[in-house]
C-alpha cells in the first residue's frame, strides 16, 4: 500500500492547492447573508422540539420533498445549537467538507503509484481542486440547506477510497457502505452511490465466485437501505411527471447533456454549445471505459481506473434521474446540480491522464473553461446578493410589515403560499432565542441629513386617483449619509402608519455621486418599485417611502410624498 500523502508535498505546491478554497472562503464572506432561505424554515420546528426536549427519530427521519435528510438535520442541529443558527456556519461547514473530498480524490490518485509526482498529475489534481470549489456552484455555497449536497459528494469520495485502498475484504465492504448509507439519507440522489461504486466492487482481484459473492452482498444491502429509504414514502404532489420524457425524447436529450455541460461552459443564450460540450463528455468517458477494458493487462484496474469510473458513473446518474425527475422544471442549467456534474469532469480528466501521460495542453484547456465559467457566474451572485441582503432586512423588520406578500420575502426569504407562515416561524425562533426582531424602533420624519428623495410621479401638490386593484411606477434614490454603506431596499408606508404595506429594491448599478461641497457622497443609489395598493383601504391618504438605519435602528422618511385617492 502507498503511503504517499499530501503532507509530502513541497510548500510551493501546497500554497498553490490552497487557492482555490480561498477564493471561496472570500466569495462566502463577502456575498453570503446571515438569513435563512426556502427549505431552510422547514428547521425552525425541528429546532423547536430540540431544544425543549421533544425531538423523535421519526422528526429527523421524516420526508422533505422526495427526500431523507436526516444525517444533514443531525448537522443543521448541531451547527444551529453552537451558533444561535447562525447560517454562515453551514456555509463554512460546506467548505470543509469540500476540502475533505478533494484530499480523498488527491489521495486516490496517489494509490495508482505511477508518476505521482509528475506534472501532468499535478495540473490534473489542480483542475479536481478548481473544480470542487469552484464559483459555478455559487447557489449552493451561498445556501446553508445544499451542505447535503457537498456532503453526498464526501460520502462517495470516501466509499471509493475504502474499496480502492484497502486489502481486507469482506471488512472494506461494510465500511464502504457507512458512507453510502449516510449519503443516502441525506437527498434522494445519495441513493445513487450504491449503484456508482459497485464497479470498484467489482475490480476487486478474486476468484468468479467472490466476486459474485461480493456484488450478492452489496446488493442486498442496496435494497435494505432503498427499503429502509420509502418506508411511508409518498411521492410530492407538485412534482412533474416522471414519464415527460417519453413525450419529449429529445428535449429530455438536451436536458440531460446540459446538465453534464453545465460545469464547463454555461451560457444561456447559447445553449447549443453546453449540450455539446456534455455530449462530449459522455462520449468521452465511456470510450475511455472501453479503451481501459480493452487493455486491462497494462493497467492495475481496481487502483488506477475503477474508482475514477465509479466518481464520473455517478455524476451521469444523477444526471439521468435528474432529467426523470426535474425535466418539466427546466432549469437544467441551474448552478445547484453542477455540484455533482463536476464530478465527471473530473473523473475524465483522471482518465484521461491515465491513458494519455502528455495531458498538460487538454488541462489547461478545462482550466480556463472553468475560470470563464465562473467569471460568468459573478452577475447572477451580484443580484442574488442584492436580492437576499433586501430579504434580510425586510426579515429583521417583520413585526413593522404590514402583510407578508412584499417581494423582498416572497423571492428571497419564503416563496408563496408558504409566505404566510413567516410571522410565526420567526415568532417560534425568537421564543427559542435563535433571532431578535427589533420592535422598539424611531420612525424620523424630519431628518437632520438628506437620506433621500421620492422623485416619481411627481410629489407636489398632485392627487393621484387609483384603484385599489391598480399599480402604480414610483422611483426615487435614497443614501445612507452616515455610513459607508448604502440601504438594502425602500419601504413605503400610508397615512400615518407606523409600518409597511410595499417595498422597493434598490439598483446597486445606478450609483449617484454627489459632488456637493463639503458633501462629496459614493453610497447614493436609485430605486424604483411597482407597488400595488390592494392592501389599503379606500379614501384619500399619503404614501411615503422610508429607509432602515441599522446602527441607530431607526426608519428615515425620503423627501417627498404621493398623494392618492384609492378607489374600489
Amino acid at each position: 500500500m502507498y503511503k504517499i500523502t499530501i503532507s509530502k508535498l513541497k510548500p510551493p505546491l501546497a500554497s498553490i492547492f490552497l487557492i482555490p478554497p480561498t477564493v471561496t472562503l472570500c466569495f462566502i464572506a463577502f456575498f453570503s447573508v446571515n438569513a435563512p432561505l426556502g427549505d431552510q424554515w422547514d428547521l425552525v420546528s425541528l429546532f423547536e422540539k430540540v431544544l425543549t426536549g421533544k425531538a423523535n427519530f421519526e422528526d429527523f427521519f421524516a420526508q422533505h420533498n422526495e427526500h431523507r435528510t436526516f444525517f444533514p438535520k443531525l448537522i443543521f442541529v448541531g451547527l444551529a445549537l453552537i451558533s444561535n443558527w447562525n447560517i454562515k456556519y453551514e456555509l463554512y461547514f460546506s467548505v470543509f467538507l469540500v476540502g475533505m473530498t478533494f484530499l480523498l480524490l488527491y489521495k486516490l490518485s496517489l494509490l495508482e503509484g505511477r508518476n505521482n509526482f509528475s506534472n501532468s498529475k499535478h495540473l490534473t489534481n489542480f483542475l479536481t481542486c478548481i473544480l470542487l470549489f469552484s464559483i459555478i456552484q455559487y447557489e449552493n455555497w451561498l445556501w446553508g440547506y445544499q451542505l447535503l449536497w457537498f456532503l453526498i459528494n464526501a460520502c462517495l469520495a470516501v466509499a471509493v477510497l475504502i474499496i480502492a485502498s484497502s486489502n481486507n475484504f469482506p471488512k472494506r465492504l461494510y465500511l464502504a457502505a457507512i458512507p453510502c448509507f449516510i449519503a443516502s439519507f441525506s437527498a434522494a440522489h445519495g441513493l445513487l452511490t450504491w449503484l456508482a461504486v459497485m464497479p470498484s466492487i467489482a475490480s476487486i482481484k478474486g476468484s468468479y465466485r467472490q466476486k459474485i459473492i461480493r456484488i450478492t452482498v452489496w446488493i442486498l444491502l442496496l435494497i435494505g437501505t432503498f427499503t429502509i429509504y420509502f418506508i411511508g414514502y409518498q411521492k410530492p404532489s407538485h412534482h412533474p411527471d416522471t414519464l415527460l420524457f417519453l413525450k419529449h425524447p429529445l428535449g429530455t436529450l438536451y436536458y440531460f447533456f446540459t446538465l453534464l455541460g453545465a460545469p464547463i461552459v454555461y451560457h444561456a443564450n447559447i445553449p447549443l454549445i453546453v449540450k455539446t460540450l456534455g455530449a462530449i463528455l459522455f462520449s468521452t468517458f465511456f470510450l475511455l471505459i472501453f479503451y481501459f477494458v480493452k487493455y486491462k493487462s497494462k493497467f492495475n484496474f481496481s487502483l488506477e481506473i475503477a474508482p475514477w469510473i465509479s466518481i464520473g458513473l455517478f455524476a451521469i446518474l444523477f444526471a439521468l434521474i435528474t432529467t426523470l425527475g426535474r425535466l418539466g422544471y427546466g432549469e437544467s442549467m441551474s448552478s445547484r446540480y453542477t455540484t455533482c456534474s463536476i464530478l465527471l469532469v473530473v473523473a475524465v480528466a483522471h482518465l484521461w491522464r491515465l491513458s494519455f501521460s502528455r495531458n498538460v495542453f487538454i488541462t489547461s484547456i478545462f482550466i480556463g473553461f472553468i475560470f470563464m465559467n465562473s467569471i460568468n457566474r459573478i452577475p447572477p451572485t451580484i443580484a442574488l446578493h442584492q436580492q437576499r441582503l433586501a430579504g434580510e432586512t425586510c426579515l429583521e423588520l417583520i413585526k413593522f410589515i404590514n402583510n407578508l406578500e412584499h417581494s423582498c420575502l416572497e423571492k428571497t426569504i419564503l416563496p408563496p403560499p408558504l409566505t404566510s407562515q413567516l410571522r410565526k416561524l420567526s415568532g417560534i425562533l425568537e421564543e427559542i432565542g435563535f433571532r431578535k426582531f427589533p420592535k422598539d424602533v424611531s420612525f424620523i420624519t424630519e431628518p437632520a441629513k438628506n437620506y433621500g428623495h421620492l422623485d416619481s410621479p411627481p410629489t407636489e401638490g398632485t392627487l393621484i386617483t387609483i384603484s385599489r386593484n391598480g399599480t402604480l411606477d414610483v422611483a426615487g434614490w435614497a443614501s445612507l449619509p452616515d455610513s459607508q454603506e448604502i440601504p438594502n431596499i425602500v419601504l413605503f408606508s400610508y397615512g400615518d402608519r407606523k409600518s409597511f404595506f410595499a417595498d422597493a429594491l434598490v439598483n446597486l448599478n445606478s450609483p449617484i455621486v454627489d459632488t456637493t461641497p463639503n458633501s462629496i457622497q459614493f453610497n447614493k443609489v436609485e430605486w424604483s418599485a411597482n407597488i400595488s395598493f390592494e392592501s389599503l383601504p379606500p379614501g384619500k391618504t399619503v404614501i411615503q417611502a422610508w429607509v432602515y438605519e441599522p446602527v441607530g435602528k431607526q426608519f428615515i422618511k425620503l423627501d417627498g410624498e404621493i398623494k392618492v385617492n384609492v378607489v374600489e
